[in-house]
């Protein structure tokens, strides 16, 4: 934080608008509702974040496509603003079509660092299309063993031709620290037991990274997933 943005510290913002049933009928048909809160009814927590948007000329917006910063908040040079999360308490109904008011004060700036991070250790949670769910045990140090064949496609003046390379399978390293932003490629090598390759094929599938601040990250495998056979041990490793 510099000398200059503790001008800004204290700088309050307040802004009136009335909650629009509008708005609020567009919002229950968005989540597909039976019923919309009408005119004196309590709007329901959250929506709140429908009213009080700023409304400024495209010649008042910043690169990330927000108001430029420099008037209420300060002028700081960082190319993208992130919402990492709030505390709201409700002290009472907000009706719909009632005039609202909300005030903002900036009460504190600070710089954040985040310091890079590993990966302690991945779970894979499975769960088949009848509701059941499975555990994958992951195996490490053995993908070097592995290969995985990728078809290939030659040709020449009088034919095409298509060959099977058997290809390494690099795994995902779990060394070396992550910083942010920072991108990984690798595989990782799970043991699904009592669950056969169709419906490893077709289940769902969740991945638990738990890094080195303890903090664990879910994400939904999306990506391909194979079972012995086009994935096989290498010539060169005893079976």
């Amino acid at each position: 934080m510099t000398a200059t943005n503790d001008e800004w510290i204290g700088r309050e913002e307040e802004r009136c608008e009335r909650i629009l049933g509008s708005a609020v009928e567009a919002m229950a048909a968005t989540l597909d509702l039976e019923h919309s809160p009408q005119a004196g009814e309590p709007l329901p927590p959250g929506w709140q974040w429908l009213f009080f948007n700023p409304v400024v000329r495209c010649n008042a917006l910043g690169i990330d496509g927000h108001p430029r910063r420099g008037g209420f908040l300060p002028p700081i040079e960082l190319p993208r603003r992130i919402w990492a999360g709030s505390r709201i308490r409700s002290l009472a109904d907000l009706p719909v079509e009632a005039q609202a008011t909300r005030r903002s004060r900036i009460l504190k700036i600070e710089n954040k660092t985040q310091s890079a991070r590993s990966v302690k250790a991945c779970r894979l949670k499975i769960t088949l299309p009848d509701g059941t769910s499975r555990s994958g045990e992951r195996i490490t140090g053995d993908l070097d063993k592995w290969r995985i064949d990728a078809d290939r496609e030659e040709w020449d003046l009088w034919d095409t031709y298509f060959t099977t390379e058997a290809k390494p399978i690099p795994e995902f390293g779990m060394a070396e620290s992550l910083g942010p932003g920072d991108q990984r490629e690798g595989w990782l090598h799970f043991l699904a037991r009592n669950t056969n390759s169709p419906e490893i094929q077709t289940c769902s599938m969740e991945v638990a990274v738990e890094d080195s601040l303890a903090i664990t990250h879910l994400g939904a495998v999306n990506c391909s997933r194979h079972v012995p056979g086009k994935v096989h041990l290498s010539e060169e490793s005893p079976a």
